[in-house]
């Protein structure tokens, strides 16, 4: 019967989780760009696209009195950071479906640098006091390291009896 040996591809998994990493950064990325260009008055506040992650960042930094172009200058790189991550996740998705040799090292580069993000986050949070978003820093973290494992540790196919 059909159900006897069902047949799972894990790969099609594994490409869903680099898709599912790879749209979010890249999303993260434009909501926090939206909130730059609002910080220097490029596009209108009444906007409705933003992360507000721009207020959140001059909320936690006012604990040391820190000027606002520093606010600016600290969402810019993350900003970056974050594109850097964007491509890296769009590169090994693109390398994971055409099965190069480098699918792994570009896998575990997006992960990392995005890893090391929210590791730079969890540092802030700590410094700035700012506890209540350190949990979900730390728990987007925890997705991270998931999503890694699952990757590395499911066979690319994989027989299930019912």
């Amino acid at each position: 019967m059909f159900w006897d040996t069902f047949t799972t591809r894990a790969g099609l998994l594994k490409r869903g989780i680099l898709l599912f990493w790879s749209l979010w950064i890249t999303l993260v990325t434009l909501t926090n760009l939206a909130d730059e260009l609002k910080a220097f008055g490029l596009i209108p506040h009444a906007w409705k696209i933003g992360s507000g992650n721009y207020a959140l960042i001059v909320h936690s930094t006012a604990v040391y009195d820190t000027p606002s172009w520093i606010d600016r200058v600290l969402l810019l790189g993350v900003i970056l950071w974050e594109a850097l991550a964007a491509l890296l996740f769009w590169r090994a998705l693109r390398a994971f479906h055409r099965r190069r040799r480098l699918r792994w090292p570009l896998i575990y580069l997006a992960f990392t640098v995005l890893l090391a993000l929210f590791g730079v986050f969890i540092l802030a949070d700590e410094i700035l006091r700012a506890y209540n978003v350190e949990s979900a820093h730390r728990g987007i973290a925890v997705l991270l390291l998931v999503s890694i494992l699952a990757i590395q540790l499911l066979p690319e196919t994989a027989s299930i009896d019912a």
